[in-house]
């Protein structure tokens, strides 16, 4: 049963690995907590309706390596997010970097399958 729980958790198909979108935001929450970050995005769509969107990233540990911390996104931050969506059609999806307010990009995680051109 755990080896199923863990499995269905990394499984790689609930991503849309063909898929990678960017939206614009700001950064209602940023969990630096295991197992996964989480970033929850507000985005504003061409009817000025808001969303929510929450993003999945990587570990701490991974991040912390790789020049990430707790404070590298902050509440009120306006970033631009490139992240693989769910198959499922919600609003989350897997972080993949970000375009920080000083113009510095992150990277969380990188694209298994970027889209032709990369």
């Amino acid at each position: 049963m755990f080896g199923e729980a863990l499995y269905s958790h990394h499984a790689p198909f609930i991503y849309d690995t063909e898929t990678e979108r960017v939206v614009s935001g700001i950064v209602k929450s940023f969990e630096w907590a295991q197992p996964h970050t989480r970033v929850e995005l507000e985005t504003k769509g061409p009817d000025g309706e808001l969303s929510t969107w929450l993003l999945e990233g990587m570990s701490p540990l991974y991040l912390g390596r790789r020049g990430w911390n707790r404070y590298s996104l902050s509440v009120g931050d306006a970033i631009e997010v490139a992240f693989l969506p769910r198959r499922d059609g919600s609003r989350e999806g897997m972080f993949l970097r970000a375009t920080l307010p000083d113009g510095s990009l992150k990277v969380m995680a990188v694209n298994p399958n970027p889209p032709s051109g990369e």
